[in-house]
């Protein structure tokens, strides 16, 4: 198995489930490869293919295809448009069912470490299990019983659930909660 590329703002793309051992072809490169993406892309026309990690770590996904990961803010990066263009061309997305924040930290994007759920958050983050509800109670205009019920509904693979962010600068965490969709 060849190594994964590296990247610097989803550091572990296989416990994130971003990226799978498969066998595929690679529609960009067309080379035999044994990992796959399978997170969210954004193109402008109807993409079929499968896209491996070398591809979006080079950059060929994105001239070849157009293909983005996120639909970072511009302003968040203040002003530093490399960022951005790292982010959103050459970072593997994440899995999610409906667009989640990338959050900034230190002028630049936090590192994606996993989705979690009520249970990942206790046991792997700890630290940052005890920030989500006073976090929904502020960003989401919650009451203490309804972010504290919300959760508790948090789940690793489906909605509602939280992404796992952690600055690359001071290393705080952060978490982006995806709610349900409507």
């Amino acid at each position: 198995m060849t190594a994964l590329p590296t990247f610097r703002f989803h550091p572990e793309p296989l416990r994130s489930g971003s990226i799978e051992p498969a066998s595929i072809v690679c529609s960009a490169c067309d080379q035999a490869r044994d990992h796959v993406y399978v997170g969210n892309c954004y193109v402008e026309d109807d993409f079929d293919g499968e896209i491996c990690p070398w591809c979006i770590a080079d950059g060929t996904a994105q001239r070849r295809f157009g293909m983005t990961f996120h639909e970072a803010d511009p302003s968040a990066g203040a002003g530093d448009l490399a960022l951005v263009d790292e982010l959103e061309e050459r970072t593997p997305g994440l899995c999610s069912d409906s667009p989640v924040n990338w959050p900034w930290c230190c002028d630049q994007p936090m590192a994606y470490l996993e989705p979690a759920g009520h249970a990942e958050l206790i046991a792997r983050h700890p630290e940052l299990a005890s920030m989500v509800v006073p976090q929904l109670e502020a960003e989401a205009g919650l009451t203490r019983g309804n972010a504290d019920r919300l959760f508790r509904k948090l789940r690793r693979d489906q909605p509602p659930r939280a992404h796992v962010f952690q600055c690359l600068g001071c290393e705080v965490p952060r978490a982006e909660i995806e709610r349900e969709p409507d």
